[in-house]
Formats: structure tokens, sequence, C-alpha cells
């Protein structure tokens, strides 16, 4: 990085917190030492997760800490010298939120960082915390008669070993992240991946492995098979005390023909969720589709029913209610971009084994606390529904007296002050 570059980056992530105290259990020290380390890199990706609003300060920083901030700078560029080829690599994220499983369908809170610090306090008096990702082990995978380059990666737990250089008639993995190229189901899709998080994992080819120490690999085979048990970290909530919301299946089982593949066999699994169970069926031989709009990877499976009704709605986000005929039930992959300054790095450590879900139309209705004068209309949705999450994408007619009126601030001094937003359907 160049060094206007890391005194502009210091600024924007360390100015707005040296202005407040922080608590010293927060880390702050080894927080600044690790971020130091990483602007080190000739680059860096950064993301930002939550709610966030421009960069604004309402004074210039004090002096001390502009000239604090410089000359940790200075030290970062004479830094980058010293650096070694084995050193870590990281990239960055700022979150306003207190669990690192984010709300956004996003990579970041796909991912398992290697670091957390926070909560600090920045000068809004609003708390951020920051993780950081490592660049991870990885298998990379190619046919050796030409083909998709790194069709297939394998993404290992920092602290497990790559398998010796070498050839081999098998592979096994104890816990691994299973990353396929989107290219594999349509050529086009170049650097774009979908992620599984995988227990108990054996790749068998039909011929051999050859392993290099880089952790290249070279499948030297007209086919081979992967089988795995699927996992998500957070089955029963961010603080474990949820029941999962569906059954992922015992095991599974992916056949490859050079770099196509199909899902071979799936046992049963499930979808819980207020109060209605959807079945999905035992399946052999299932292919992948793109789904473009949506940014997904879907694998068609077959149901008990062709319905879901809402019995049951205990949460304190929304209501939903109603009953709505379902199609497209199946298994469903968030794609994964990896044409960042990170590159392949993005592909880490997973938290969950995608999603079971399903398309719906009219039938449903949504409304949540605040809500006026009504409730929205859902006319088509799409169900994504793993152990740990639900995440209901949808669109809705509503009448035109619907309102939400929000609270934008209110005064610190007696209260009866403040500011509203009102939002209408257009």
């Amino acid at each position: 990085m160049l060094p206007n570059d890391i005194l502009l980056l210091l600024t924007r992530l360390l100015g707005p917190l040296k202005i407040m105290p922080q608590d010293e259990q927060s880390n702050f020290d080894k927080f600044q030492d690790l971020l130091k380390q990483a602007l080190s890199q000739p680059t860096i990706e950064f993301r930002r997760t939550g709610a966030q609003f421009p960069d604004a300060q309402a004074n210039m920083l004090p002096e001390t800490i502009t000239d604090e901030l410089e000359k940790m700078a200075a030290e970062i560029v004479t830094a980058q010298a010293a650096r070694k080829p084995t050193d870590p690599v990281f990239w960055l994220r700022e979150r306003n939120i207190p669990v690192t499983a984010g709300y956004e369908e996003s990579v970041e809170n796909y991912l398992e960082p290697a670091f957390s610090f926070g909560p600090f306090v920045n000068q809004h008096s609003k708390k951020v915390w920051f993780d950081f990702f490592e660049f991870p082990k990885q298998l990379r995978f190619e046919i050796l008669q030409g083909g998709i380059e790194d069709f297939l990666v394998i993404t290992l737990p920092l602290a497990n070993p790559l398998p010796d250089a070498g050839r081999h008639d098998i592979l096994n993995f104890d816990d691994c992240t299973i990353w396929l190229s989107a290219k594999t189901v349509l050529f086009n899709n170049d650097k774009n991946y979908v992620g599984i998080r995988a227990k108990n994992c054996v790749l068998k080819p039909s011929g051999i492995i050859a392993v290099q120490a880089t952790g290249f690999a070279s499948l030297i085979a007209e086919a081979f098979e992967l089988s795995f048990e699927p996992f998500d970290h957070f089955a029963t909530g961010v603080e474990n005390d949820a029941q999962p919301k569906a059954l992922y299946p015992d095991k599974i089982i992916l056949t490859f023909t050079g770099t196509k593949w199909v899902l071979q066999t799936l046992s049963k699994s499930a979808i819980n969720l207020n109060g209605d169970s959807l079945e999905l069926a035992e399946l052999v031989n299932s292919n992948p589709a793109y789904l473009q709009t949506e940014r997904l990877i879907h694998l068609p499976l077959p149901v008990n029913k062709n319905s879901w009704e809402i019995f049951t709605s205990e949460t304190e986000r929304f209501r939903v209610g109603g009953k709505a005929d379902i199609s497209d039930t199946g298994w469903y992959f968030p794609v994964v971009n990896t044409n960042t300054t990170a590159g392949i790095g993005l592909l880490g450590m997973i938290t969950f084994s995608g999603y079971l879900g399903c398309r719906g139309n009219d039938g449903l209705i949504l409304d949540w606390p605040g809500l006026e004068n009504g409730n929205l209309t859902l006319s088509k949705f799409l169900l994504l529904v793993r152990p740990g999450r639900m995440n209901l994408k949808y669109t809705y007619t509503a009448l035109p007296k619907l309102r939400h009126q929000l609270s934008a601030w209110r005064s610190g001094s007696d209260g009866n002050d403040s500011s509203s937003v009102t939002l209408k359907p257009l």
C-alpha cells in the first residue's frame, strides 16, 4: 500500500476511536498492532457490515492524534520491506452489530474470522467491532487434461495441515469447506463460487490426486466423488437458545465427471418453520442450475406437499401468516464473487452448508410492530432456510394508507424534542 493510502485508512479507522476513551477489555492496543501488521500488506480488502452512514467528523482530529497516526503510518511503510512470504495475510471488516454472523447475505457474514476486537466507541458514541479474516489454507484443484482453473477449492481450518505432497488415491478431511466454481454450472461465471461446510469429507477419485506442497492439486482421473456431512455452526441460534429451523440430510454425495457435477445422493431433510414441516425426499441425481437474478445455485428436490401454511409466528421482528402454494423446492447455495482485492483469499471457512428452500405465490401476509393501517400482502417469495436462520425474500402489494413511523433521534435533555421519518408505500 502507498503511504498516503495507509495514512488515509488509519485516519478513517483509528481516528474516530482515539478521540474516545476505550474499555481495557476491548483489547484496543492488540487491535492497533494487528491493524498495523495487516496494513503492511501490498493491498487489503476492507468491508463494512450493518447500517452505515457517510464518514463525517464534526471536527478535525486533534494534532496529537494526527501526529501519532503519521508516525504509525511511517512505521508501517518501514515494515513493508521486512515482510516475509510466510507472513499471514488478512482482510478486514468493520461492523456495528455485536455478532459476526450479520444480517446481510454477504460473504463476511458467512465466514469465521481469525480475530475479532471490540466493542470500541466511535466519535458518535456508537459501538463498533472489527474482524480480521486470514487468508486460509487451501487445496486448489485442476483436472490434469485442461478444464477450469481452481474449479474446486477445499479450505481447511488454519490449525489443520495440508495433505502431504505426493500422490494420493483418497483424501479425508474431518472439517473443511468445499468451494465449487459456478463455472462448473454456467461457463461464463468466472470468479464466482458456492461454499459448503463439510464434516467427515472424503474425496475419492477414479484415478489419483497429485498434491504439491504449495497446495495445488491435480486430479488424474476421469471422475471422482465427494461425500460429506453438512453442518451449521449456528444451528441453535447465535446464543444457542433456539430450535433448528431446518434439518440437514445426514450425508451428501456429489459426483464429478471432469468438472461437471451432480447431486448423486441426498438423504431426507426438512424445513420446520412456523408450525409447518416441509419434508424433502431422498434423491438420486439432481443437476445444478444457476439462478442469475438471485445469485444462487439451485439443486431441485421433491417435497411431500405443495403448500406452506403458517400456524405460529412468534418473533420480535415480524409476523407472517396465511397459506401459499410452493414450487422449486430444493437446496440453494449463495454465490460468492472473488473479483476483489482479496481474490480467492475470500474463500475461508464458511459457517453452514447452504439453504433448503422453495418459491411461493399469493397467500401470505406480513406485518411487524409499528406498522399501521393494515399489512403487506406477499405476491411472490423465495424462502431460504438453514438450521440457524430463515431468510424470506419477497415482493408485495400494500394499501395506500399503510404507514410506519420511525423515531430518528430524541433529545437528551427533557426528551420532548424529536425527529421522525414516516414510511409509506409508493
